[in-house]
């Protein structure tokens, strides 16, 4: 694409109509000519060759107010476009009111002006809103409450942040904080619930363990004399194997006494038609003596 130096072009050309004859029907063609393609330039967004146009216009009639009054305003445009690329929002809407404002100006550039500012103050709108929506999340999400951090994140996940690649970044690094967050909090809850279920069994063994002593407890205390479970058939077997009697049926229990809810009884056998004691044995253990 070449790139024309019309203030150049227009020096040639004023001084080719000079070397004419100097009509000044010329003069006023490249004048009507410059604002035309300049108005045209404006209508496709091309500023930068508008400004050169306008600048050809104003050399062929120096004091010519609508020129200057156009070139003053695709001047701001540019200043403006320029503070845009450095961040400067607000000064940049300063300089297209301006353009919107001067006077004797073109309605046409005016308008592209106002479009302008009002693309520039929808986009400083939504950064406010955006940057309100990430803030709240980082509040949320600094009080450990990183569930509701990212419903906050879900809202700008939906909104174009194509233009706000910062807020986007923040955005993206602030949910990869809260998941990591998340995930550690859920394996934190379920070893501590491991470790309460553990500890809910032990205490029911225990309660268990506890529930049974009291039952044999009671058992002894309802019946201190009544035999544990195996315990006589195991011992009147000790006495036959041992010989102390001839057999099981020929062994005879009296109750001998009491100690600590365990009841004891003496053991006789019958010999040559006589009782014999052989030993006195604890109902509940099987243990005996002679």
């Amino acid at each position: 694409m070449k790139i024309y130096n019309f203030k150049a072009v227009t020096m040639v050309l004023i001084a080719s109509l000079l070397i004419l004859g100097g009509c000044s029907s010329k003069t006023d063609e490249l004048y009507q000519e410059s604002i035309q393609k300049g108005l045209d330039a404006i209508a496709e967004n091309q500023f930068s060759k508008s400004e050169g146009l306008f600048e050809v216009a104003l050399e062929t009639k120096e004091d010519d107010v609508s020129a200057k009054a156009y070139l003053n305003q695709v001047q701001l445009i540019l200043k403006a476009d320029k503070l845009v690329e450095q961040n400067n929002i607000v000064e940049a809407v300063q300089l297209l009111d301006e353009s919107i404002k001067i006077e004797q100006g073109s309605k046409v550039i005016a308008s592209k002006s106002q479009d302008k500012k009002e693309t520039l103050l929808a986009f400083q709108e939504n950064e406010k809103k955006y940057n309100a929506i990430l803030v709240d999340a980082k509040n949320l999400s600094q009080s450990g409450n990183y569930q509701n951090s990212n419903g906050k994140l879900d809202e700008l996940s939906k909104a174009d942040l194509t233009q706000f690649a910062s807020i986007k970044d923040e955005a993206s690094n602030l949910r990869t904080f809260n998941d990591e967050a998340i995930k550690n909090a859920e394996i934190a809850q379920a070893k501590k619930e491991a470790e309460i279920a553990q500890a809910n069994k032990e205490a029911e063994i225990a309660r268990a363990k506890k529930e049974a002593e009291k039952k044999v407890a009671a058992a002894k205390a309802s019946a201190p004399f009544e035999w544990a479970p195996g315990v006589k058939d195991t011992f009147e077997k000790a006495m036959v194997e041992a010989e102390y009697v001839d057999s099981h049926d020929n062994i005879i229990y009296k109750k001998e006494g009491v100690n600590e809810n365990e009841g004891y009884y003496s053991v006789y056998t019958m010999r040559d038609g006589e009782e014999a004691y052989v030993v006195v044995v604890n109902v509940k253990t099987g243990l005996y003596h002679g």
